[in-house]
């Protein structure tokens, strides 16, 4: 980390993560986190329920669990130490230095001053972010689940939004099961677990200029109406879905 300049690493769902510790994380919307610092200690960060399954290692690191009502993104955000420095606000084109506010990635490099390496399968998008040279990236969002993974499907929704608020170049793609989300009003009853309103999200990148790929096959094979389907949509092939993913920086699929 020191040859690298990086100040933290971490580590989420994926390989990495048992790697380092030994423990595979459930997938879960419940944030499992090791936070790893350049100067500290190294912390595993998971809920409360979870960690009777992790094996204690104390001369590696130490187990911090995290309960029902408690931020485990501001535990995170605890971890890291200060800042070096007052990290300098972020231009936006158009605005006065704005610096948005509340989402996992932001909460953690607005804390932090050197480079964030963020390798974790969670937050795929943001696999590397250096804080001091922030650029704007295009990001892909396939979502294949239908309503049985409503929780995995919502948190991808999420992080699109984060992505958008963020000026990324954001686009959805919605193939097999995850059709049926392109229909009016399927998201209105579903959130994730910190109670973000899918329909609120999803709304928000409609109204926002975000487009929504729906795979015509599968929307064909399901007998489904596209002129049901929410503002915005548009049915694409499957080769136009493989450029779609040879033109994005980072696929986020759930």
């Amino acid at each position: 980390m020191a040859e690298n300049d990086s100040d933290v690493l971490l580590l989420s769902l994926g390989s990495d993560l048992p790697y380092l510790t030994g423990y595979v994380a459930m997938p879960l919307e419940r944030l499992t986190m090791a936070v790893i610092t350049r100067d500290g200690e190294a912390v595993l960060v998971v809920p409360e329920l979870e960690a009777p399954r992790v094996e204690p290692m104390p001369d590696v690191f130490r187990i911090r669990p995290w309960g029902e009502t408690e931020d485990p993104i501001a535990i995170v955000a605890s971890l890291l130490g200060p800042a070096r420095r007052p990290l300098p606000p972020i231009p936006r084109p158009g605005r006065e230095h704005a610096q948005p506010q509340g989402s996992f990635c932001q909460a953690l490099f607005f804390h932090r001053q050197k480079t964030c390496l963020l390798l974790c399968n969670r937050l795929r998008p943001f696999n590397t972010i250096y804080m001091e040279d922030v650029t704007m990236a295009k990001m892909l969002f396939t979502i294949a689940k239908g309503m049985d993974s409503a929780l995995m499907v919502a948190r991808a929704f999420h992080f699109a939004k984060v992505a958008k608020e963020q000026e990324h170049e954001v686009t959805i793609f919605l193939l097999e099961d995850g059709v049926y989300w392109a229909q009016f009003g399927m998201t209105e009853d579903f959130a994730t677990t910190t109670r973000e309103s899918m329909k609120e999200m999803v709304d928000y990148l409609s109204n926002n200029g975000v487009t929504f790929y729906v795979c015509k096959a599968c929307v064909d094979k399901r007998l489904l109406d596209p002129d049901e389907f929410i503002t915005g949509s548009e049915l694409k092939a499957a080769p136009e879905y493989i450029e779609l993913l040879a033109s994005h920086d980072s696929n986020f699929m759930v």
